[in-house]
């Protein structure tokens, strides 16, 4: 189960703990250290890019949307009024 306040290395530490993963992995740090920036920015990335995606997308549409109807029901109203 993950815990609450689980730490996440900071961009500076990726490089030393690429270096101490590649030792126990037996592997490139270059691969580990590809590994870690990739983990990092999907931690980082993807509440990112749903706050400006879908909550920034959202709000322009509804924004729209509801200039449209108050725009729509002012011309109505302006052409009940102009036909009295």
């Amino acid at each position: 189960m993950l815990r609450a306040n689980k730490p996440v290395p900071k961009f500076d530490e990726l490089g030393e703990l690429a270096k101490k993963l590649a030792k126990q992995r037996n592997s490139t740090v270059e691969k580990e250290y590809k590994s870690l920036v990739k983990q990092k920015m999907l931690i980082f990335g993807l509440p990112y890019l749903f706050a400006i995606g879908v909550m920034g997308f959202f709000v322009a549409g509804m924004t729209n949307y509801f200039t449209r109807k108050r725009y729509e029901r002012a011309e109505m109203a302006k052409h009940s009024n102009s036909e009295r």
